[in-house]
């Protein structure tokens, strides 16, 4: 049952990020509640605490990037569902090869742009500032430029898969 909710879940939230770079509360909060549901009652009400967990380490991880505005709140509940879904471990490993993965799709949008150039050249900038902070230079920087928005939940959903098929802890 998990599989299917899971499957059916990803496909449905990475077609529609792709499409309108939202990720529908119906369908985030009724992941989460059937993951929550599924495992109370599935496990005699042992998994609950499990899957609450997992719902706690998938908001706690991208909350902060949420609370920047780098990540919108239908990919924080979708990582959040995944917790509810695969526990703990699941939503942490999910969560690191989303980020690598987010990093990949970033970089073939910003190349897709041509726009890479532009983030390379602020990434140089910053790193120049970084190591020449205690200069005198009070200089306001300029602000840098966007290269665009990712649809995150279509990283997420490849990081699920990755870490499906590649058999990590859950």
């Amino acid at each position: 049952m998990t599989l299917a909710v899971l499957s059916t879940g990803l496909l449905v939230a990475t077609v529609v990020d792709l499409r309108t770079r939202r990720i529908p509360n119906l369908l985030t909060l009724g992941a989460i509640g059937c993951g929550l549901v599924g495992h109370l009652t599935l496990t005699h009400g042992q998994g609950l605490a499990w899957s609450a967990a997992g719902l706690t380490v998938g908001l706690g991880l991208l909350l902060p990037p949420a609370l920047l505005g780098s990540l919108g709140g239908g990919d924080l509940k979708l990582m959040a569902a995944l917790g509810a879904l695969l526990g703990p471990g699941a939503a942490f490993e999910i969560a690191l090869v989303a980020a690598l993965a987010g990093g990949v799709l970033a970089l073939a949008v910003a190349l897709r742009r041509r726009q890479a150039q532009t983030a390379l050249r602020q990434v140089v900038v910053f790193a120049r500032r970084r190591r020449s902070s205690g200069t005198a230079d009070d200089s306001k920087p300029a602000a840098p430029v966007s290269v665009g928005s990712i649809p995150y939940g279509v990283a997420i959903g490849a990081a699920t898969w990755i870490c499906l098929l590649g058999g990590g802890p859950f």
